[in-house]
């Protein structure tokens, strides 16, 4: 592994994404349905900046993205 350290990313911003010649995007087949309700979690007050200081910092580094449904999406 030392000999390789370049290869590793120790910060979400040195991630990537694997080349889409060597490994193909993945498609989901899903059927229409209607989706059930699940109630979100709610996040404590007193680690509120937090956790927003780290979604902000996942979606900076392209981890996550915005999405207009009640759930995040990950990026693989």
């Amino acid at each position: 592994m030392c000999k390789q350290n370049e290869a590793f990313a120790w910060t979400d911003e040195e991630g990537g994404q694997f080349k889409e010649e060597f490994f193909p995007p993945v498609k989901i087949a899903v059927q229409e349905h209607v989706p059930w309700v699940l109630k979100n979690i709610p996040i404590p007050p007193g680690i509120m900046d937090e956790v927003c200081k780290q979604l902000k910092e996942k979606m900076d580094a392209g981890i996550l993205e915005p999405s207009s449904s009640l759930t995040l999406v990950l990026r693989p």
